[in-house]
């Protein structure tokens, strides 16, 4: 007869499950921002935008796996097996986090190519991509009216080369780009109340 743990066996994979998700959100700082729903059953959801337009998206499936053989097993215990227990579950939490970005960014890209939002920064200055994107996208205000401005995400090796905060911090000194940003805010604020005003309209 063989003898099983249940009891056990749940609380190492509960402890296995917290550790690689708290590993893939240092992994992966950005994945925060993504926002996470549970669904308890179905194999679809259905997404309904403001302007009513709906679209289904089958759920994929985003896995990693660890293996370990008898001998390594039987080991644990020593302190070089639990090193390389982490060194494997710092791999799966890395995976993950790859394969999550990679779907999310994919959506995003079949988005914006379907909807014509594309922004192309190839051998443009960063102020001109960066005034035409925020122009192609919806931003919202909290209640007092305060901006909520978008998060830029890039890798930061990118970040670095094209020496992202020098030019964010000059938009907001040079006094010609601080007038067409204040520009293009003040419209998306109009669009946002106008928004605001449909919504309670509807309610």
């Amino acid at each position: 007869m063989l003898i099983d743990f249940p009891k056990e066996k749940e609380k190492v994979i509960e402890f296995f499950t917290k550790y690689i998700i708290a590993k893939k959100k240092q992994l992966s700082p950005s994945s925060s921002l993504i926002p996470r729903v549970k669904v308890f059953e179905g194999h679809k959801q259905l997404l309904i935008r403001e302007d009513r337009t709906r679209e289904e998206t089958e759920f994929k499936l985003i896995k990693s796996e660890m293996r370990y053989n008898i001998k390594e097993i039987e080991n644990i215990a020593l302190a070089n097996s639990m090193e390389n227990m982490f060194k494997k579950l710092d791999e799966i939490a890395r995976e993950l986090a790859s394969k999550e970005f990679k779907m999310v960014f994919d959506k995003i890209d079949e988005a914006v190519e379907r909807v014509g939002n594309v922004v192309s920064a190839k051998g443009r200055p960063f102020t001109e991509s960066f005034f035409e994107t925020i122009e192609k996208i919806q931003i919202d205000f909290d209640e007092n009216g305060k901006i909520i401005m978008p998060k830029i995400i890039l890798n930061p090796k990118t970040a670095e080369e094209i020496k992202l905060r020098d030019k964010l911090r000059e938009i907001e000194t040079n006094p010609s780009y601080k007038m067409r940003f204040e520009e293009i805010i003040e419209k998306k604020w109009e669009e946002w109340r106008d928004r605001k005003s449909a919504r309670r309209l509807v309610g």
